[in-house]
């Protein structure tokens, strides 16, 4: 599983490389070769047209000396267009600042947690959960108090998961305070990040993580932690985890990618990897809890999506899932793409992907793979749905594939065999 600043660093590089896309082929204000010098690029910031500003801020560089004048213009381009339409320009403030060296440049991104636009508020609380400012995390509690977060999911986990990489006190107690409001996948991150930041382990036990913070009197272990260290995969559970090829499945909002390619005739333990597939997908099912719901999208060449929204895991729909996978035949190409594309659009509130393949992409959309990582990556932004891939015997370029998608979008990667 790929580390908390190892993939916020990965989520940033990427919207950086959106920005500089812009500036190259949509703006047309100056050259992205040019670079006016510090002044120049704090004016054009403060251009009442939204193409100079919006190409200006990508030449912004910290530590060179300009660090204050920089910070000041975005922070009043932002005070002066929070409130308005969503602005490309204002976006980009807000994430160049991430990695601002001046610790009021936490500040200078807060002004967004109040932007009407849902969206921009989401990315200024994962903005200061990467810069692990403790005394932003009350505010990025009252987001979760916004009537968005209880329509879309990504702004609840973003709230969660930047509080949990936040780790001081205020954000901590914040964190623990929300526990008895989370299941799914927002239960397991808040838990996974309260573990790897105290060192504490009390699973999925609320009374225990409150207890032992009354306990604390508001003092954080000081427990060190790698910044490439990975979250915790299982965790104490107070009910048993379904689990698809031993990955626990945590969240309540699933959907199952599974590849039925020709490919798939080879075999995995003595048997087929479709009928290996097809008895571990049997397991899950068995035991998705009653107050989950599911998806299913199967593919080769083609994308078929099993039912247009997601279902309730009741018996008679996860027998009728059951039956659907038994009825597929290994034959054709692999659409990684277009099957993943498929799964992410199904619903605004998915939790969780589980994505299982045996091959490179053959077919589909988008068949490059930097391209299909960029691609699912941009696609999956303002959903932040866990993607977690599975390989069956995947090595080299499909395994590098699998791990890329992964670890930029909050998963794990799985090898089988």
């Amino acid at each position: 599983m790929s580390s908390p600043d190892h993939s916020r660093n990965r989520r940033f590089e990427l919207m950086l490389c959106v920005v500089v896309n812009v500036v190259l082929h949509g703006s047309g204000a100056f050259a992205a070769s040019e670079h006016p010098g510090a002044v120049a690029v704090v004016n054009r910031i403060a251009s009442g047209k939204e193409p100079i500003r919006r190409a200006a801020i990508p030449l912004v560089e910290w530590n060179q000396g300009h660090d204050e004048e920089y910070r000041t213009a975005l922070h009043e381009l932002i005070a002066a267009t929070v409130r308005r339409p969503v602005l490309d320009s204002t976006f980009t403030a807000v994430q160049k600042l991430a990695d601002c060296p001046l610790p009021a440049a936490s500040a200078s991104v807060a002004q967004a947690l109040q932007a009407s636009d849902w969206r921009l508020a989401m990315v200024a609380v994962e903005v200061l959960g990467h810069r692990r400012a403790d005394d932003t995390a009350a505010a990025i509690r009252k987001v979760w108090d916004r009537p968005e977060a209880k329509r879309f999911y990504a702004l609840r986990h973003t709230v969660v998961c930047s509080l949990g990489d936040i780790g001081g006190p205020t954000a901590v107690e914040g964190l623990v305070g929300l526990l008895p409001d989370l299941d799914g996948q927002l239960k397991y991150e808040a838990v996974a990040r309260l573990t790897l930041r105290t060192g504490e382990n009390h699973g999925s036990d609320v009374t225990a993580w409150k207890e032992w913070w009354t306990a604390q009197d508001g003092v954080v272990p000081d427990v060190p932690v790698a910044a490439n260290e990975e979250l915790p995969v299982d965790l104490p559970w107070q009910r048993a985890l379904p689990r698809f090829f031993n990955l626990p499945i945590y969240s309540q909002r699933v959907v199952f990618v599974l590849d039925h390619s020709k490919s798939m005739l080879s075999t995995l333990e003595g048997k087929p990897r479709l009928e290996a597939m097809q008895d571990e997908f049997t397991k899950v099912m068995q035991r998705l809890p009653e107050a989950a719901a599911f998806g299913m999208v199967v593919f080769n060449e083609r994308v078929d999506v099993w039912k247009s929204a997601l279902t309730p895991a009741n018996s008679s729909s996860k027998s009728a899932a059951i039956q659907s996978i038994y009825s597929l035949q290994a034959t054709g190409k692999t659409a990684v793409y277009d099957a993943l594309e498929a799964a992410i659009q199904l619903d605004q509130n998915i939790e969780q992907i589980v994505f299982l393949t045996d091959g490179r992409p053959t077919a589909g959309k988008i068949t490059n793979d930097a391209e299909i990582v960029n691609a699912i990556t941009l696609l999956n932004r303002y959903h932040h749905i866990r993607i977690d891939c599975l390989g069956i015997d995947t090595e080299g370029p499909p395994e590098e594939l699998l791990k890329q998608i992964s670890q930029r979008n909050s998963g794990t990667y799985t090898r089988i065999r």
